[in-house]
């Protein structure tokens, strides 16, 4: 979210109006931000419902870590309104102990947020494109590995960053861990970054070893064979498309969000401009995995058998299994056509 200004507003609080409030440009562009993708997410959630009942065997995309990454976010921003709208008006305590509170919910439910889109998108989508080929262990520890340290360096960046500006509001010791939070926030802008890049590397391994093995090796095929392997390589272009522009979406918020990190003396116009385009980032990926989760691939699984080749001196068989939640259904002698996504 964007950097976060104020405080000073305490003590001039009327119950019926907050006047003079959002005077100052950056908090009318603050509150707009929050606001706009509070709506933004709100919908994606209306979308997710639609989507989820239609998607087939896709549903697994938008399941459990889905929901509750967009609950999450949605919760962040919530937070967000509420300190903003508190904290001009004065609503918000003297003493800051609300503020502060509200500080800490609003960063801890959006870095979590961050979190579980990146665990969808790596362990899940990765899981569900190479269940069709077959499982392999790095598919499934790789990511685990990687989202779990990136999960305590996240955390322990939070941890440190929450003591230092406790320390400031209430503390006396006067110790502050300054350099070792500017450590782990690079650490974990970092990392975000290699995982994007990795994940997007074993999807497309996935998806291009999902497009070979449609394509039969050395064998003439039958008409019929060859219109339902055109069939299979015309989702799987489609479905390519949208595992594209989803890592294309996350490689910007990642390079941005490390680029925004590492330069100072950003002007607050600049920052805040960034964090608008991360976040839109953001909300676009949770978009763009509906639109994988709902795509013809995952609701039909086409299996080329070796009565589909043909071999001279022998009879012409054709069958085709289709897969649609769980259901498989066989027929022979028919003549599929492609389904274009």
């Amino acid at each position: 979210m964007a950097p976060r200004r104020g405080g000073g507003s305490a003590g001039g609080y009327s119950s019926d109006s907050c006047p003079g409030a959002f005077s100052d440009l950056f908090e009318r562009v603050y509150l707009a931000m929050v606001v706009l993708f509070l709506v933004v997410y709100i919908g994606i959630s209306i979308a997710q419902c639609c989507v989820h009942k239609r998607s087939g065997a896709g549903k697994k995309l938008t399941g459990a870590p889905y929901m509750l990454s967009l609950a999450l976010m949605i919760l962040a921003y919530g937070f967000g309104l509420v300190y903003s709208v508190g904290d001009e008006c004065g609503a918000l305590d003297y003493q800051y102990t609300t503020t502060f509170a509200l500080m800490i919910a609003d960063d801890i439910l959006y870095y979590l947020g961050n979190w579980g889109l990146l665990f969808v998108v790596f362990y899940t989508l990765n899981t569900m494109l190479r269940e069709r080929l077959g499982l392999t262990m790095v598919f499934k520890i790789m990511p685990l590995v990687i989202l779990g340290i990136l999960f305590a360096i996240q955390f322990g960046f939070l941890g440190l960053h929450f003591y230092n500006n406790g320390e400031l509001l209430y503390g006396s010791s006067g110790e502050y861990f300054l350099e070792e939070v500017d450590k782990l926030g690079l650490a974990n802008s970092v990392l975000f970054l290699v995982a994007v890049v990795a994940s997007g590397a074993l999807s497309m391994m996935s998806v291009f070893a999902m497009r070979s093995r449609g394509l039969p090796g050395g064998v003439c095929c039958s008409p019929h064979a060859s219109m339902l392997i055109l069939s299979s390589l015309t989702a799987y272009q489609g479905l390519v498309r949208w595992v594209v522009i989803l890592y294309v979406t996350l490689l910007i918020r990642a390079i941005i969000g490390l680029v925004s990190y590492v330069v100072s003396n950003l002007t607050w116009k600049t920052s805040i401009a960034l964090v608008y385009i991360t976040d839109l980032c953001l909300a676009l990926s949770f978009v763009f995995l509906l639109c994988i989760a709902k795509h013809v691939s995952w609701s039909k699984t086409t299996t080329v058998t070796p009565g589909q080749f043909y071999t001279p001196g022998t009879q012409q068989q054709t069958t085709y299994d289709y897969n649609t939640n769980g259901q498989y259904y066989q027929y022979q002698q028919t003549s599929p056509y492609p389904h274009y996504p």
